[in-house]
C-alpha cells in the first residue's frame, strides 16, 4: 500500500523521519547522514531513492566522510552533487584514512566542512593538500594533539576563506593566525585553544575581530605569557571594537591578555561570560571587566567553589545547580584577587539573594584553615548585600560559624546584612562523617551570632537540612 503513495506524501514522511533525528536525544548530525538515516530510505527501492535524492535541500542531505565511508564510490559515482563534510576527529590515522581524506579534498568546490584531529606526522600530507581554494568551506576545525607545530603555511586554503562560519584551531602556531583571520570576515563562531598569543598578539587579534561583525561566539584558551611579552595596558584603546551580536565569551589564560582584549572590546548582547585566569603572580588587576559585563542580565544565585589555590564563582538565574551558568569566574586565591574581584563585581553580587559555599578538595580538620584573613573576607562577603539565604556545605560549617564571630568586638553584623537564613547542608565530599557531634557543636558556635543579630532587629534562622540537595553536583577535588 505504501508503494501507491504519491511522491509528495512520501517526502513529508521522510521529512518527519529527519526531524526525529534532529530533535531526538543525543542528536548527531552524522546519524541522519549515515546508514541509519537517509541512506536507509534511499536503499529501499528506486522510487524512494528518487524521492530522497531529488530533495537534498528539504531533507538536508550531506555526505560525511569518516573512516567508514566508501569514498570513491560515494563521491565520484553515487552522490556527485551533495556537500561534503570531512570528519576525522578520532585521532587514530591509518594510511587508508589519509587516502580517503585526500580523495575527498580533490572535490574542493563541494567541501563545506573539515574537522581534523591528530599530529603533524598523521596529517602532513592532508594539510599540504589543503593549500588550495575551498570556496564553499563553512566549518574548519584543526586539533593538534602532538608536541610539534602543524605544517601550516601562508598558502593554506590559498590564504582565503570568505564563507567560513565556524573556525576552531587548537595547538597551531600563532604566526599562522594573522593570514587566515584576515579573510574570515563572515565568522559566527571563533575558538582558539592552546595558542600562545600574549598581550601584544592579543592586541592584533582585536584588529581582526573588528572585521567580524557577525561574530556570536568567542572562545579563547591561551598559553601562559612569556616574560618578554608580559605587558598589560590598563587603559581603554582609542578604537573600541563593538561586536553587537556576540552573546558568548569564554576565556582561559593570563589576566594580562584578557585585559588587553577587554580594554578594546564591547559586547552589548553578551549573555554567557566565563573566564579562568591562571596567573601565579600577586598582581591582579581587571579594571575593564565591570564595563564589559554591564549588559549581562542580573542573577539571583551564586555558588562559590573554594580550592587550595583558586576559587570559582558561578552565578545563576535560579537555584538549579545542574543548569549551565551564564556567568562564571575562576581566579587565583590571593589577597589582591579577592579584593579586586569583590570591588569589580559589587554590582552583580548585590543582586544575589541565594549564596552557596562549596569545597573542591578534602580539607585538613580544624578551625581557621580557609579564612586566614577575616577582615579581607568580610570585605568580600559584604558585597553580597542582598543575600537572604546562605547555604553551607558540611565541611565548611565550622569554618563559617567561627568566621561570623571572628571580630574581637563580637559577632560580625555588617557582613551579609540582609541575611535571614543559614542552611547547613548534610551533603559533603566524604560519606564518613560524625554528623551527630557536628550538628550539636555547629549550632552552639552559631549562637552568639544569632543572638547578636536578634538584638539588632535582624534575626537569622540557622538550621540543618539533612535531605535537601543530595543530588548537588559537587566538583571533584584538584581542579
Amino acid at each position: 500500500m505504501i508503494d501507491n503513495l504519491p511522491k509528495e506524501v512520501l517526502l513529508d514522511i521522510f521529512d518527519c523521519y529527519r526531524q526525529y533525528f534532529k530533535y531526538g536525544l543525543n542528536y548527531d548530525e552524522k546519524a541522519w547522514n549515515g546508514i541509519d538515516g537517509w541512506f536507509r530510505l534511499a536503499h529501499v527501492c528506486p522510487k524512494w531513492r528518487y524521492v530522497v535524492l531529488a530533495s537534498p535541500a528539504r531533507l538536508d542531505l550531506k555526505l560525511f566522510i569518516t573512516a567508514k565511508t566508501p569514498i570513491k564510490m560515494a563521491i565520484a559515482k553515487g552522490l556527485p552533487f551533495l556537500p561534503i563534510f570531512i570528519n576525522y576527529t578520532t585521532g587514530n590515522w591509518t594510511t587508508r584514512d589519509r587516502e580517503r581524506v585526500l580523495v575527498a579534498l580533490k572535490y574542493s568546490g563541494r567541501v563545506q566542512g573539515i574537522a581534523l584531529r591528530g599530529q603533524n606526522n598523521d596529517m602532513g600530507r592532508v594539510l599540504k593538500a589543503m593549500n588550495r581554494k575551498f570556496p564553499a568551506l563553512e566549518i574548519l576545525e584543526l586539533i593538534n594533539t602532538g608536541v610539534l607545530d602543524l605544517n601550516l603555511t601562508s598558502t593554506f586554503l590559498w590564504g582565503s576563506a570568505p564563507q567560513l562560519r565556524r573556525l576552531e584551531l587548537c595547538g597551531v602556531p600563532s604566526t599562522f593566525l594573522a593570514k587566515l583571520l584576515s579573510s574570515t570576515t563572515s565568522l559566527l563562531d571563533l575558538s582558539l585553544r592552546k595558542i600562545d598569543l600574549g598581550p601584544s598578539r592579543t592586541a592584533l587579534l582585536l584588529t581582526h575581530l573588528q572585521d567580524m561583525p557577525c561574530l556570536c561566539r568567542l572562545e579563547l584558551q591561551l598559553e601562559r605569557v612569556s616574560r618578554n611579552d608580559a605587558i598589560s595596558p590598563r587603559t581603554k584603546g582609542k578604537d573600541n571594537v563593538t561586536l553587537a551580536n556576540l552573546t558568548y565569551f569564554h576565556f582561559s589564560g593570563p589576566g594580562a591578555s584578557l585585559e588587553v582584549l577587554l580594554a578594546g572590546l564591547s559586547a552589548p548582547s553578551l549573555q554567557d561570560f566565563h573566564i579562568a585566569l591562571h596567573d601565579t603572580t600577586p598582581t591582579f588587576l581587571l579594571p575593564h571587566v565591570p564595563r564589559f559585563i554591564c549588559d549581562v542580565e542580573e542573577v539571583s544565585v551564586a555558588l562559590i567553589f573554594f580550592s587550595i589555590r583558586s576559587f570559582r564563582i558561578s552565578m545563576h538565574n535560579n537555584y538549579r545547580p545542574y543548569d549551565h551558568s551564564p556567568f562564571e569566574i575562576l581566579i587565583p586565591r590571593n589577597r589582591d584577587s579577592i579584593t579586586e574581584l569583590g570591588d569589580a563585581l559589587s554590582t552583580k553580587f548585590a543582586t544575589v539573594e541565594d549564596l552557596l559555599l562549596l569545597l573542591t578538595w578534602y580539607p585538613v580538620p580544624g578551625q581557621g584553615w580557609l579564612f586566614e584573613e577575616p577582615i579581607l573576607w568580610h570585605g568580600f562577603f559584604r558585597q553580597f548585600s542582598g543575600a537572604k539565604i546562605l547555604r553551607v556545605q558540611r565541611e565548611l560549617v565550622l569554618e563559617i560559624a567561627y568566621f561570623l564571630r571572628s571580630d574581637d568586638r563580637g559577632p560580625i553584623l555588617d557582613t551579609l546584612p540582609a541575611l535571614e537564613k543559614i542552611e547547613l547542608l548534610s551533603v559533603g565530599l566524604t560519606r564518613e562523617y560524625s554528623m551527630e557531634s557536628l550538628c550539636t557543636s555547629a549550632l552552639d558556635i552559631f549562637k552568639p551570632f544569632v543572638a547578636a543579630r536578634q538584638r539588632a532587629g535582624r534575626p537569622v534562622d540557622v538550621f540543618w537540612n539533612m535531605d535537601y540537595l543530595k543530588s548537588l553536583p559537587l566538583p571533584k577535588s584538584g581542579w
